[in-house]
Formats: structure tokens, sequence, C-alpha cells
């Protein structure tokens, strides 16, 4: 049984590395590199490897219902997360795409709710991440990856 199953291995081991499929920039299945590409609107960056954590610019909010810009576009380039702490009494607002609005105690338009405990993943992307509350000095927690 060791026998077959280590044949199987060394099989599966062979079969893959003949038949990596060589993607373009010199990268290939078993050696993958970084690689970009768009269509439709969108983007698609893959970066295996490190990341650079980046402190977030503004970590409260300074004014009810004021959004503020958490992470400029540059501090996100490679993704990143905002958690609204367990200790919060009310959501806030986290936009990926343009300024966070908060209206009538719910967020509004293209924003994404974080309700208190939950963490919310930032898409890579080129735009800044913006934050509001409908209180006043509303300390959140995360970081931008380059």
């Amino acid at each position: 049984m060791k026998r077959i199953l280590l044949s199987l291995f060394l099989f599966m081991f062979w079969f893959c590395a003949v038949h990596a499929q060589p993607i373009p920039g010199g990268c290939s299945t078993l050696a993958p590199c970084i690689v970009s590409g768009s269509g439709g609107g969108g983007s698609i960056n893959v970066k295996p490897g490190t990341y650079t954590e980046v402190p977030l610019d503004v970590s409260t909010t300074t004014s009810a219902n004021t959004a503020v810009t958490a992470l400029i576009a540059t501090h996100r380039s490679a993704g990143g997360w905002i958690e609204n702490p367990p200790t919060a009494t009310t959501v806030i607002c986290v936009n990926t795409i343009t300024t966070a609005a908060f209206s009538s105690g719910s967020c509004v338009g293209s924003n994404n709710a974080v309700s208190p405990g939950q963490v919310f993943n930032i898409p890579s992307n080129s735009n800044a991440v913006s934050v509001v509350s409908s209180d006043a000095s509303h300390a959140y927690s995360g970081e931008g990856l380059q």
C-alpha cells in the first residue's frame, strides 16, 4: 500500500511539473508572479508574497454624519480591513468607491454597514476609503495593504 501511495505521489508531482502552463511574463502555474489585467471596467491583481501593512490615515470620525478618509488611495492598493470595535454602540458605514454617507440611522448608497464587532475586508483598488458614523468621535481600527 505504501508503494502504491508513493508511486501515485511521484506520478502526480511529475505530471504537475511537466504540464505547468506558461503565463505571459515568464510565470507558470508552479511559479506565479504579479499579473494585472482589466476588462469590463474592473481589474484583477494577483500578488503572491508579502504585503506592506499601512496604518489607517484616520481612525476616528470627527463629527456625526461627516465622512472621514480612513485610507488614502495609495494605502490600500492590495486591500485591507476596517473593524468596528465590539464596544461600539452604532454601525459605521464604509465606502470604497466614493464618500461614505449615513442617513436616518442607516448607510445609504454604495456603503457597507459594519456592525459593532464586525470586520469589513477592503478589496484592492485605487480609490480612497471613507468612513462615517452617526456619532462623533467614533473610533475604529484597521489597516491598508500595499
